[in-house]
């Protein structure tokens, strides 16, 4: 019917075929018809244009006119099109259904998502441009590789959960930070409780139930404990989204391990718990200035150690100021500039000034904070009040000096005593000396006329003329002995005693020293003599001998009835050296005396009474072997006794 009712008028009525070619040339996606070309065998060789409507024509940048009837190959050379697409049109008209796939053209960024639909031998095919959903899919791909990426990095846990549905979402690392191998296990928010510290649950549930209430962010913190019985922090951060006003549709969170975090804190803590009890105690003071601000801060204690009751409205530096003592404070002040600038650490002592006047000496240390650039930041330092122990310094320093006073005032008295005591022994060595000079001189005489004597009186040796002969001789002989050691002794005092060493045979004189003391000593004690048979030496003979007439002497003398005195000469190559031992048997030398009869005019305790002697002999023996640079020693022997040994160096 027309418009009036009648019946359709059918010079008004479309061509179908016009309509076709309108609706043809109005899509906006390209559209175009194809006839396929067999070969002999009914195979797809190719395919021809028959149709294309503008769009296409326009993406192609060709005109209907030049194209229609061309093949693939002819219409796109070199993009082998016909070779690409033949097994996907084999497939339309093998299964003879509608078939979608996508394009994408080498070298550009366009991708086309082709229908293509089989009719008779024609097939029609639609395109349409995805270029921009697909870049949009790479895109949120590549955002999302980065966000993996990141998340991995940072050991970042990732959920997510849906209250309606019950999907939860974990990524890998979600589930190594709660101890499970990654998606071993289906997700869940029961799976995830399970996984928290049953002490916690409680917690965190009523968190969770809150935010998803109040459809606002949250974050709360649990324990989890893995399979090999190690317990680890989680912190969860997140947010509920909503979709629908009113509805929330998923949480989204965060999950990180901070247990190493947690246990750096309370090391920290304890740290400064530490520290505050310690400067408590030791009534430290810690101060902080802060360059940027200028901002000086300082702890409790250092009010009190500046005498500060009522903070002060000016700043903590002007009170720091206002406190140091005025000829204190420019040398404080710089020493500070000079720590800023790298010169020196800032470790100072000044005084301050307390309300009450009183004068209090502190010790200052701190250190400088640099950045990267090396300009200071900041500037920590300690407080600490030093007044007893500088007191005390002075008091010590006062009473050294009275006693390096004494000391001074003692030392001059000694000196004096000691040059009095040396002048008197020089006094009494000049004394010894000129005495024994003057006895000497008689006492030849003497022992001269006495030796005649005994001479003459030889034929009758029993008659009273030789026997007082004989002791005046003896007697003499021991005077003579006693004169020249208190000479020697007064030598070595005055410093005019010395030796003349020369080359010499110590056997021979140790042999010729022995015989001496064979003729001349009691009969009834003998000496028994071991050496080698030649050893030369460097040795004032006449002194070694006097030396060895000493030892043996006392050693004769000391000896009891048919006893043994042992004389024994070895060398010690390895030491370089000779030693000549004198043993006897007699009372022995107490251990406590064993130097001190090497000093004048001393005497073994065992040998005072009875024994003769000056005491001298020992202490010339030791005096002419120390010149020849040996020693002589004294020691007890096993089984009573003594043995003195003088050792000599070997040329």
């Amino acid at each position: 019917m027309n418009a009036n009712g009648g019946a359709p008028d059918e010079a008004n009525t479309p061509d179908p075929m016009s309509l076709y070619e309108t609706v043809f040339n109005q899509i906006l996606h390209e559209v175009h018809i194809w006839r396929l070309v067999r070969d002999a065998d009914g195979n797809i060789q190719t395919w021809r244009l028959l149709n294309a409507n503008p769009a296409a024509l326009k993406a192609w940048g060709k005109s209907l006119a030049d194209i229609k009837g061309l093949t693939t190959d002819e219409i796109f050379p070199g993009v082998e099109a016909t070779a690409t697409f033949l097994p996907i049109v084999e497939k339309i008209f093998r299964e003879r259904q509608p078939y979608s796939w996508e394009v994408h053209f080498e070298g550009t960024d366009q991708t086309l998502q082709m229908t293509s639909i089989p009719v008779d031998e024609v097939f029609i095919s639609t395109g349409v441009d995805v270029s921009g959903i697909r870049r949009s899919e790479r895109a949120f791909l590549e955002a999302q590789k980065r966000l993996e990426t990141a998340t991995e990095a940072a050991q970042l846990g990732i959920w997510s959960f849906e209250p309606d549905s019950g999907r939860t979402y974990w990524n890998s690392l979600a589930f190594e930070l709660h101890g499970v191998a990654p998606f071993s296990a289906e997700p869940s928010y029961a799976f995830w409780l399970s996984c928290v510290h049953a002490e916690d649950r409680e917690h965190v549930e009523q968190v969770i139930g809150d935010a998803l209430r109040k459809r606002s962010a949250y974050r709360v913190g649990y324990r989890t404990r893995w399979p090999d019985a190690s317990n680890h922090e989680i912190e969860l951060v997140g947010r509920v989204f909503e979709v629908a006003e009113g509805e929330p549709s998923r949480m989204v969170g965060i999950l990180r391990d901070v247990t190493a975090e947690r246990t750096a804190r309370e090391s920290l803590q304890r740290a400064h718990r530490r520290l505050a009890l310690a400067t408590e105690s030791g009534g430290i003071g810690v101060w902080e200035w802060e360059l940027a601000t200028d901002a000086l801060l300082w702890d409790e204690q250092m009010y009190t150690l500046y005498g500060v009751r009522d903070r002060e409205e000016r700043s903590v530096y002007d009170t720091w100021a206002s406190r140091v003592h005025p000829q204190d404070l420019e040398r404080a002040a710089g020493a500070l500039q000079t720590a800023l600038q790298g010169g020196a650490d800032y470790d100072t002592e000044f005084r301050v000034i307390w309300p009450d006047g009183s004068i209090h000496v502190i010790h200052a240390m701190a250190r400088v904070t640099r950045g990267a650039d090396g300009r200071p930041v900041s500037m920590t330092g300690l407080n600490w009040e030093v007044t007893s122990q500088r007191r005390m310094e002075a008091e010590l320093k006062a009473a050294n000096a009275r006693l390096e006073e004494r000391v001074a005032q003692r030392t001059q008295e000694l000196e004096l005593a000691k040059d009095a005591a040396e002048a008197a022994n020089r006094a009494k060595s000049e004394f010894l000396a000129n005495m024994s000079h003057e006895l000497r001189t008689p006492l030849h005489g003497i022992l001269g006329f006495a030796d005649l004597l005994v001479e003459r009186s030889q034929d009758d040796e029993a008659s009273e003329a030789h026997r007082y002969a004989t002791r005046i001789v003896k007697q003499g002989t021991q005077l003579l002995n006693l004169v020249n050691d208190l000479l020697d002794s007064a030598k070595i005092d005055y410093g005019n005693f010395s030796v003349a060493l020369e080359p010499c045979e110590l056997t021979d004189l140790v042999a010729a020293v022995v015989d001496e003391f064979e003729l001349r000593s009691r009969s009834d004690v003998h000496i028994a003599l071991r050496q080698p048979e030649q050893i030369p030496i460097r040795a004032d003979p006449r002194r070694l001998a006097q030396v060895l007439r000493n030892l043996l002497a006392n050693a004769v003398r000391l000896s009891p009835k048919d006893a043994t005195v042992e004389v024994d000469v070895r060398v010690d190559a390895t030491m370089h050296r000779v030693e000549v031992e004198v043993a006897d048997r007699g009372p022995g030398i107490p251990s406590g005396e064993l130097e001190a009869i090497f000093d004048r005019f001393s005497q073994s305790s065992k040998t005072k009474s009875g024994a003769g002697g000056t005491g001298l002999g020992l202490s010339i023996a030791r005096s002419i072997v120390d010149m020849h640079g040996g020693s002589l020693t004294a020691f007890n022997r096993a089984g009573g006794g003594a043995r003195f040994v003088c050792v000599l160096p070997l040329p």
